[in-house]
């Protein structure tokens, strides 16, 4: 097999590559081997789904909204004492 060796790694993926290692008990070597393989051959791992629904959304909340957010699902928490006789 050929050696690579890779430089100037993005903070954010080396963190994926560690906690992909970390979580598989895997070297970071055999973990960088596994996500490109997924990748660039789309070689799923079995067991592990991952889902890209929502990622669009991510980050686009502004602090109001978030405080919305939280307002009205704090209510739906809520107990109403007369449904409840």
């Amino acid at each position: 097999m050929t050696a690579l060796t890779l430089r100037q790694v993005p903070p954010p993926v080396e963190k994926a590559i560690r906690e992909e290692a970390a979580q598989r008990h895997i070297s970071l070597n055999k973990a960088v081997v596994s996500m490109l393989e997924e990748t660039v051959l789309g070689k799923k791992k079995p067991g592990i789904q991952r889902y890209h629904d929502l990622d669009w959304m991510s980050g686009t909340w502004s602090a109001k909204d978030t405080a919305d957010f939280q307002k009205h699902l704090a209510e739906s928490r809520s107990i109403d004492p007369e449904l409840w006789q």
